[in-house]
């Protein structure tokens, strides 16, 4: 009991470093390691939100370029964040960058697929004039939300808008008669 008291002792009067480096030099490398990548793992979520806020805050006064350029930061620290490339998703579709918005909705949607990126997406389709792609990201938007009235509405905008199109395609004569 002695021992480990006097033991104790000593321990408590080392600095943060020298523990480490005991531990380090002991065999426990590993646990330093797991223990500094779980502190990174902090760091960069905190990191991450505060890009994702700084990036809302932006596109609520309407500035998208910096918008863009916030939630950019939160994505370059994680890839994978859903919430932040449907974000920038939208950025882009302010700013009439419709393939970017596309690009960025298809890869929220691999990473969770909700219905933000679906609507986005089928947002920027039809932009582009890809009805059939809207269509089919509508539908699977209702999927999540089958009562969602603005989801269906903008189905029933691109369907009118598709026929409407095909009827006038149809009415134009043919350039040989």
């Amino acid at each position: 009991m002695e021992d480990t008291s006097g033991l104790r002792r000593e321990l408590q009067q080392l600095s943060p470093a020298q523990l480490r480096e005991l531990l380090s030099t002991s065999g426990h490398g590993p646990l330093l390691r797991e223990e500094k990548a779980e502190e990174k793992a902090a760091v960069d979520a905190q990191r991450v939100a505060a890009a994702k806020d700084e990036g809302n805050a932006f596109f609520r006064q309407g500035r998208m370029k910096d918008a863009v350029t916030a939630y950019s930061r939160c994505i370059a620290i994680n890839p994978d964040n859903d919430v932040c490339l449907s974000n920038r998703a939208a950025a882009y579709l302010k700013l009439k960058q419709f393939d970017r918005a596309v690009a960025d909705c298809s890869e929220a949607i691999e990473a969770a697929p909700t219905i933000k990126p679906f609507m986005r997406r089928a947002a920027a389709y039809i932009a582009l004039r890809e009805f059939g792609r809207a269509v089919d990201d509508l539908i699977a938007a209702l999927e999540f939300e089958p009562r969602n009235k603005e989801c269906r509405a903008k189905l029933q905008g691109v369907v009118d808008i598709a026929v409407d199109e095909a009827q006038w395609v149809n009415a134009t004569p043919d350039a040989e008669t």
